[in-house]
């Protein structure tokens, strides 16, 4: 039985919600990695969804997520980009 007062619950993800296809997917993939023996596996704890409205912001997200991997090693080094 739920004691919790109505006001402190925390709702549940709608189904098929990006929120509940990203937790699936995440779960999915970090067991499949726990599994191969990657125990120091972690994934980025939040992220950002936006729709992307025309061609020019595709570009821009695009070229974001092929740079990110590189100015995240930069980072982790202590060097600016």
């Amino acid at each position: 039985m739920n004691t919790t007062p109505p006001k402190y619950r925390i709702p549940h993800p709608k189904a098929r919600s990006l929120p509940t296809i990203v937790r699936s997917y995440k779960s999915a993939v970090t067991r499949v990695i726990h599994l191969s023996g990657h125990l120091d596996f972690a994934w980025q704890s939040l992220y950002w969804d936006h729709i992307i409205r025309d061609e020019g912001e595709c570009c821009r997200v695009r070229q974001y997520i092929l740079d990110n991997p590189y100015k995240w090693w930069l980072k982790r080094r202590g060097e600016n980009d």
